[in-house]
């Protein structure tokens, strides 16, 4: 809550301008339609983020702290979905560091108080994956429909949230339980997913038909960043310690997923959902990512804290396993391991003051918003 009520400014300075000026014109022109400052209308993505901005600034007032609440309450909503994420994956202590590493990794902490649809997407695809794990772990149907009815307001914050949709139809098929084994249920289960997933965009395209035009405008862009641009990318937004943790586990989950001492023909499941989400967003991020739009990394950063998250407990209980007699040797290595996490907290700390730069595109932009905008 440090400075919310700060001016617009810094990383995605010009995002926060245009999503008011679209939140403050649904008064003038109606909630379907998100009109920009050009007053021309924007389809870049779909209307939920603003609308919940809109009821922000209704409520709070027109100001920067109302209007960057959003963010910060989904934000940290994200990091307790993390931990039960982590704990449903894998176990409670997977959960807490998650969480842990999910709260310190500075893209996080610098967009989580910016406007910003990003922020709110992670959060309900997390609540979906969430319930979908539930769904893959107890069959019971409720839990496909809650995790339905997330992922369509994810994919009703911003369209990239139906690359979960794929990963959830491939683990329905995948199930072979004997009740589940069926293939006709199987059908019935990711159609049905299929449907409430997509309603709300459905819906949404039959009430605005351009906004069809412009997803599919906006979907057919690529600029495929160059491998250093990527690189140095992935190095501050997750910080170098902690990236090369991520990478760390992201190799000893695939040699999980593909060794064949499990009775899973691909490993252990839980592993094989990581991998894919991991991979999924990776590539989104490679291929769409506009120079400087750092925010396009946020749907995969769940999956590396929970990847980072399970690596480092494997690393700190094996040391544990092979020194369990020596109770000094153990203490120390405890210490040793509790220095090297509060050496990715400092080293966030330094990253976080090298990306927090100050964006000066379109100063006429925020200059027309509000008094206290430079």
């Amino acid at each position: 809550f440090y400075s919310l009520d700060a001016p617009f400014g810094g990383v995605q300075g010009w995002s926060a301008g245009n999503y008011m000026i679209i939140a403050k014109n649904f008064d003038s022109y109606g909630f379907a339609n998100q009109v920009t400052y050009t007053n021309t209308l924007n389809f870049s993505v779909p209307p939920l983020y603003p609308w919940i901005l809109y009821g922000s600034l209704q409520i709070f007032g027109e100001n920067e702290a109302a209007a960057k609440l959003p963010s910060l309450i989904f934000g940290l909503l994200s990091i307790v979905v993390v931990y039960f994420l982590g704990k449903e994956l894998y176990n409670r202590k997977v959960g807490l560091i998650s969480a842990l590493l999910f709260a310190l990794i500075p893209i996080n902490v610098v967009l989580s108080k910016k406007i910003l649809v990003d922020v709110v997407l992670v959060f309900f695809m997390l609540v979906s994956s969430y319930f979908f794990l539930r769904y893959y772990k107890t069959n019971k149907l409720k839990f496909i429909f809650i995790s339905s009815i997330f992922l369509a307001l994810a994919i009703f914050t911003k369209e990239p949230a139906t690359g979960l949709l794929l990963i959830y139809i491939y683990f329905i098929f995948r199930k072979n339980t004997f009740y589940q084994n069926k293939i006709s249920r199987k059908i019935l289960v990711a159609g049905f997913s299929i449907l409430i997933s997509l309603s709300l965009y459905i819906i949404y395209i039959f009430l605005q038909p351009l906004a069809l035009k412009g997803a599919l405008l906006e979907g057919s862009r690529l600029f495929m960043s160059s491998p250093i641009e990527i690189s140095v990318t992935l190095l501050y937004s997750l910080s170098p310690l902690l990236l090369v943790i991520v990478i760390l586990g992201f190799v000893e989950s695939v040699h999980r997923m593909t060794s064949r001492s499990d009775v899973q023909p691909l490993g252990k499941w839980q592993d094989t959902f990581l991998i894919f989400w991991f991979a999924l967003y990776f590539i989104f991020f490679a291929i769409k990512m506009p120079s400087g739009h750092m925010h396009y990394i946020l749907p995969l950063i769940p999956a590396a804290a929970i990847l980072a998250g399970k690596y480092l407990l494997n690393i700190y209980e094996s040391l544990m396993g092979v020194i369990k007699k020596d109770f000094i040797i153990r203490f120390t290595a405890g210490i040793l391991f509790l220095v090297f996490v509060l050496s990715i907290i400092i080293t966030n700390v330094f990253v976080l003051q090298i990306i927090d730069f100050k964006d000066d595109r379109f100063v006429k932009l925020r200059d027309f918003l509000l008094p206290k905008i430079a």
